[in-house]
């Protein structure tokens, strides 16, 4: 790479970096907004109990 090169790639690497756009902006929740947050989870333990017990293998460690 020509050193112009290298000085393009740092400065657009500069211009992505301090893109406040890509900020992480945690979502609002509705306890944020003042209302209490009801969330039924019947469905979802249903979906559990129709999956059944979850079989793995534990991998060897990699050290």
């Amino acid at each position: 790479m020509q050193r112009e090169d290298i000085k393009m790639l740092v400065n657009k690497w500069w211009d992505i970096y301090n893109d406040e756009s890509l900020d992480y902006k945690k979502p609002a929740t509705a306890t944020d907004v003042g209302q209490p947050e009801a969330v039924n989870l019947q469905p979802f333990i249903a979906a559990l109990s129709d999956a059944g017990a979850v079989k793995y293998v534990t991998a060897p460690s990699a050290a």
